[in-house]
């Protein structure tokens, strides 16, 4: 018995093929308030993003560096420095519809000012406002104000983030997202009322846990918000 080597080849010859574009133009929308640069982010970039909070919503100032999204530790805010630490945080004021957002008093830890006065937990004691507990999907615009805008904003020295949520009548959405970490749902409809008023009611109900194998590691946020508008005047718009 003879066994010989036998072998094919096949030579394939590919043409180059180049597909160039000029350039990449990216616009946002930039306004000095009061002497203060501001930001501008309106609610089509924050469906881009697919954001599940407004920590992630801040992705998109300039400047701000990109993560993945993370519930299993808090979330402050950072406008003007890298990272966040409790001094940033908390001379950035968190303004929702008018309304400030507080954090001074959180008493989850004794003593934030002693070493070692923290939590063996997770908490924003001592610093700003968790920013994982704004849901994104009833936000209508967000304004991040770098610096130190006027008297009307007081309570800071770093910066404001002030939101807008949705305020007007809209049919019922329903939107829900799973990946490993992250499960939530959320619903949310817009009412027309009587006298050229609105009213927007919405649930937000989101669990997340980056560790497989402990299932008690993790984070829920359930909130329940409404918005009642009312536009008032000759010129109604």
């Amino acid at each position: 018995m003879e066994i010989t080597d036998f072998s094919h080849s096949l030579d394939t010859f590919l043409s180059p093929n180049t597909i160039q574009i000029e350039g990449v133009e990216v616009l946002g929308k930039k306004s000095n308030k009061n002497g203060s640069t501001a930001t501008t982010i309106n609610r089509t970039a924050i469906e881009h993003l697919q954001a599940a909070s407004l920590q992630e919503v801040l992705q998109l100032v300039p400047g701000n560096p990109v993560n993945n999204p993370n519930f299993s530790s808090t979330s402050q805010a950072a406008i003007r420095q890298y990272g966040s630490d409790n001094l940033g945080s908390l001379g950035t004021a968190v303004i929702i519809n008018g309304a400030v957002v507080s954090n001074n008093a959180n008493l989850q830890a004794i003593s934030t000012a002693t070493a070692g006065g923290q939590a063996s937990f997770s908490t924003s004691s001592g610093g700003g406002t968790d920013l994982r507990s704004v849901t994104a999907d009833n936000i209508e615009s967000v304004e991040v104000i770098r610096g130190i805008p006027s008297v009307e904003y007081g309570d800071l020295n770093a910066g404001a983030i002030i939101v807008k949520t949705k305020a007007r009548k809209e049919p019922l959405q329903f939107k829900a997202r799973f990946n490993p970490a992250l499960t939530q749902f959320w619903i949310g409809k817009g009412f027309g009322m009587p006298n050229d008023g609105a009213l927007f009611v919405d649930l937000d109900h989101t669990t997340s846990n980056d560790s497989e194998t402990n299932k008690y590691r993790k984070y829920s946020r359930k909130t329940l918000s409404t918005q009642y508008t009312r536009t008032f005047g000759r010129n109604k718009t």
